[in-house]
C-alpha cells in the first residue's frame, strides 16, 4: 500500500490504482473534494473508511501536515504501508518544518521509506529541505 501526502488532483493515486496498487491519498480539507472528483471521473473505486484498501482502490483522507495530525492519522491495521510518496510538495520554505515533522512521524509509525518526487525547477528548494 502507498500513502501519499499532498495528493492534489489525485493523478498519482489514479495511475497507481490502474496498476492494482492500494492507495491512500491525503491532502488538506479544501483539496480532497478535487481528488475525489477526479478519482470518480476516472471510475476508480473509492474507499471512504475502513481497515482495508482493496487492490486498485483509493482511500481519500484529510491530513493537515503536523506532528500531531500525523500521530493521530488512522492507518489500516490489516495492511502495511510500503511507501510514503510526496510529489511536488516542497514548493515553499514555510512548509518545510511541518512537512518534515509529518514525514518523520509517519515514517516512524509505518517503517516505510519516503519517496519525494519533484520537478527539476524546485531542485534548490529540495536540497534545502533534505539538508534539514
Amino acid at each position: 500500500m502507498v500513502l501519499e501526502l499532498g495528493a492534489g488532483t489525485g493523478l498519482t493515486a489514479i495511475v497507481a490504482s490502474w496498476f492494482g496498487i492500494s492507495y491512500i491519498a491525503t491532502d488538506q480539507h479544501c483539496i480532497t473534494s478535487l481528488t475525489r472528483f477526479n478519482a470518480n471521473c476516472n471510475q476508480r473505486k473509492i474507499i471512504t473508511s475502513g481497515d482495508t484498501v482493496p487492490p486498485g482502490s483509493i482511500r481519500i483522507d484529510e491530513l493537515e501536515w503536523s506532528e500531531s495530525a500525523a500521530a493521530s492519522f488512522v492507518l489500516p491495521t490489516s495492511q502495511s504501508v510500503r511507501y510514503i510518496v510526496a510529489a511536488d510538495v516542497v514548493y515553499a520554505r514555510d512548509v518545510f518544518s511541518v512537512l518534515f515533522d509529518t514525514l518523520r512521524v509517519l515514517c516512524t509509525r509505518t517503517q516505510a521509506p519516503a519517496l519525494i518526487v519533484y520537478p527539476k525547477v524546485r531542485l534548490r528548494l529540495v536540497k534545502e529541505f533534505v539538508a534539514m
